[in-house]
Order: C-alpha cells, then sequence, then structure tokens
C-alpha cells in the first residue's frame, strides 16, 4: 500500500513538474519579465524636442513593465557620437541608444551592437509594415541592427507671413532653382539682417548633399568604393552655394540649430532644412501657425536625401531581452500613432505615418512635400567609416567659405581623403 502510496506521489510530482515546465516554455518574454527583480535599462538619444514625447512614452512603459525603469539620457548632437564611441571603446554604452546610418556598419562589425532578427522572428513582427528604406538602412550581412523608428528629409520651410507682407504668393512644387533665387532677392533687406533664403553652410544633409544630387553629382558610388567628388557635377553642387554666398544673397549662417533660430526670430523668409524640426517649428508659439512646407526647387534635376533613425541594443547591456522590450513598445503601433497624433514627425511605420499625414494636414501644413519626394529621393551616403571621411568633407567645406581652398582645389582634397579611407574600410575587412 505503502509502495502504491509513494508511486502515486512522485507520478503527481513530476505530472505537477512537467505541467510548470510547459507553463514556462509557452509564457512569453513579456509575462516572465513582469515577475522579475527591479532593473534599470538606459536608452541615450540627441533631440530635446522630442523629450516630452518619449517622457510620456517611457511612463506607460514603465507601468505595464513594473520591474523595468527606463532612464533616459539626452545628448545634444554635437557630443552626442563622441560619448557613444568613447563609451564604445570602454564598454559603458548605454543599453539602447539611437542610431544613424552614418554608424550603423561600424558599431555592427565591431559587435558594439547585436543583430534584432531573432527577436523580431520571435515576436512575428511583420517588417513590411515599415519604411522599406530605413529597414534596408540599417541592414548589415542581411541582419537587422537596429529598428528603424522615424524617417527624414529635406524640406523648403517658408513664414506665410513675411510672404503675405510683401504681397508675394507662396512656394509651389514647380518651382525650380532659379524661381526661389528670384524670389528671395526680393526680401533681402541686408542692413536689417532680413533675407529671403538661409541655409547652413556647413551641414551636408540639409544643403549640399541635395544640390551635389540635383547637379547630377555624387558622393559614393553605389559599390561605395569610390568618392564621388572628382566630378564636374558634384563641385557645381558645391560651387553654387559658394557663389551666392560671395554675391551676398545668403547670409553666413554653420549651424542648422542656429538656422532654425534665426528662422523662427523672423530673419529668413525661406530655409532648407530637415523634417526633424517638423515639432520644433509647428509648434513654436511664434510662428506655427505661419509655417509653411514645400518640396525643394529643383536644379538640373529633382533630388532630395533621405535618412533615418533606428534604435539599436548594444552588446555591453546586461538585460537584451528587457531593451528589445522597450525597442518592441516603441516600435508599436499604439505608440507611434501617439507619436503620429502628437505632430512628433515622420514614422517609419507605414500605418501611421499615414494618420501623421491625415491629421497635420487637416491644419493646414503640405505633407505632400514630404511624400512626394520620395520618388526622387536618395539615401544619405555612408559606408563602415562615414564619420572618418565625413570629417575631411566638413573641414574642407569649410576653407571653402574663408576663401583659403578654391572649390576645385577643396574637392581634389576631398576625392583623395574619401578614397583613402574607402580604401583602409578595404583591408579591414
Amino acid at each position: 500500500m505503502k509502495r502504491f502510496s509513494y508511486f502515486m506521489i512522485g507520478v503527481v510530482v513530476i505530472t505537477i513538474l512537467l505541467i510548470t515546465s510547459s507553463l514556462i516554455n509557452n509564457m512569453g518574454k513579456d509575462e516572465m519579465i513582469r515577475g522579475e527583480e527591479k532593473i534599470k535599462i538606459k536608452f541615450a538619444m540627441w533631440d530635446k524636442n522630442l523629450q516630452l514625447f518619449y517622457g510620456k512614452v517611457i511612463d506607460e512603459f514603465e507601468e505595464l513593465y513594473p520591474n523595468i525603469d527606463v532612464e533616459m539620457q539626452i545628448v545634444d548632437w554635437d557630443n552626442y557620437w563622441n560619448n557613444i564611441q568613447l563609451a564604445a571603446e570602454v564598454g559603458t554604452l548605454p543599453d539602447v541608444i539611437w542610431m544613424n546610418a552614418p554608424n550603423v556598419i561600424n558599431f555592427s562589425e565591431k559587435s558594439y551592437i547585436i543583430p534584432l532578427d531573432t527577436y523580431i522572428k520571435e515576436d512575428a513582427i511583420n517588417m513590411n509594415d515599415y519604411f522599406s528604406l530605413t529597414t534596408d538602412m540599417y541592414t548589415v550581412n542581411d541582419q537587422l541592427y537596429a529598428m528603424p523608428i522615424f524617417w527624414d528629409i529635406i524640406c523648403l520651410w517658408y513664414n506665410k507671413d513675411i510672404f503675405d507682407a510683401y504681397g508675394m504668393p507662396y512656394p509651389t512644387s514647380d518651382w525650380k532653382f532659379d524661381d526661389l533665387l528670384l524670389v528671395a532677392e526680393k526680401f533681402n533687406n541686408k542692413e536689417e539682417d532680413i533675407w529671403g533664403l538661409a541655409v547652413a553652410l556647413d551641414n551636408e544633409q540639409s544643403l549640399y548633399y541635395n544640390s551635389i544630387v540635383q547637379c547630377g553629382g555624387y558622393i559614393l558610388s553605389e559599390d561605395k568604393k569610390q568618392s564621388g567628388f572628382s566630378s564636374e557635377a558634384t563641385k557645381n553642387g558645391i560651387e553654387v552655394w559658394y557663389n551666392l554666398y560671395k554675391e551676398g544673397t545668403i547670409p553666413y549662417l554653420k549651424d542648422d540649430t542656429d538656422l532654425a533660430e534665426y528662422f523662427k526670430e523672423g530673419k529668413a523668409a525661406m530655409i532648407y532644412h530637415g523634417s526633424w524640426v517638423y515639432p520644433e517649428l509647428t509648434r513654436d508659439e511664434k510662428i506655427g501657425d505661419s509655417i509653411g512646407i514645400e518640396a525643394l526647387p529643383a536644379m538640373e534635376q529633382e533630388g532630395t536625401i533621405v535618412h533615418g533613425i533606428g534604435m539599436a541594443i548594444t552588446s555591453t547591456t546586461d538585460y537584451p531581452d528587457e531593451a528589445w522590450l522597450f525597442i518592441k513598445y516603441l516600435s508599436s503601433k499604439k505608440v507611434n500613432d501617439f507619436f503620429a497624433k502628437s505632430g512628433a514627425g515622420l514614422s517609419t511605420y507605414l500605418p501611421s505615418l499615414e494618420l501623421f499625414y491625415h491629421e497635420e494636414g487637416k491644419k493646414g501644413y503640405n505633407m505632400n512635400a514630404f511624400r512626394d519626394q520620395l520618388k526622387d529621393g536618395v539615401i544619405y551616403p555612408y559606408s563602415q567609416y562615414t564619420t572618418e571621411w565625413l570629417k575631411v568633407i566638413n573641414e574642407n567645406i569649410d576653407l571653402i567659405f574663408q576663401d583659403e581652398l578654391s572649390v576645385d582645389e577643396a574637392c581634389d582634397k576631398i576625392d583623395k581623403g574619401i578614397n583613402e579611407v574607402l580604401e583602409a574600410e578595404r583591408y579591414s575587412k
């Protein structure tokens, strides 16, 4: 009788263990993590304009996962990548970081960040719901190293109040570059520091990369093995801005942050800037209601630079599963819809992008300036050591506007410098 009882007890115990094991195996990571001890993950980004947005989303995430605290670290753009690079080298990276195209290959090759494909597959996330251009941007050796969250494009921004004051019609999508210059001249008042057009002369993404493309030039060959700065068309895309500056048609402004402030102060009727300033400009108390947006006027051809931001998990994190949960939450329809309704920018999640177009279009902002330019969009050029050859570009472009180098001399130096870096990339593999 005792043997039978002991036998039955053993059967019951084994059965319980099997059931428990089955429950654990069938339990998603979400449920398991909710029951674990309190942990903290650090999240680094560079855009203070999105601080309130992310603050609210983080609060909601922490309510959903009470055992996870998220510490948001905002570092200004000028210092972000220096800090991140240093942290990567000494092994103190935050758990989740904003990633961009110029750094994704290098960070993946050096194993500073981890691929996300296993997580995406386990959670059955349909990547077809996300803007393919940005997904491709963060794919290295057929693995996705950053979850795309939003994309950006360069536009012509204008102040309707200034146009109205001068009785001038607003820019249109069929403007050519000559039309832009003709109108800009009518606003110029150098004594009062008022300009028809202002640009950030040191900014490749919002300025001369676009004019290079529109003049028929290129920055890198498609195979990323050759610089395009020896091309006459590429040189023309830079020279156009030097000539406008020397003629006194545009002011000397270098930083795109200063450019946005300049525009908000009513000192420029029009500027070239990226869609990342959308929340800053359209929600500005002074000029938000008078903001107009249009496609970049074409030079020899149409074209604009397209880029996007991704979220990556660093390889040094002690909490990769929790870091993924945070990224997954930020990539969800709920958060992307909130992003869209908040007017925070261009989501990579396509259903929410359409919601953004609808909601912001109702407020009178021209969403076609973003949508229609994509057909001629060119991905921001990058390779493994982008930051190295980008320094060469920026240093020599600056010398052009200081009249220390001609456009030809600067472009020859840039061409040589880029090709040297690209050659080093080939030998590093």
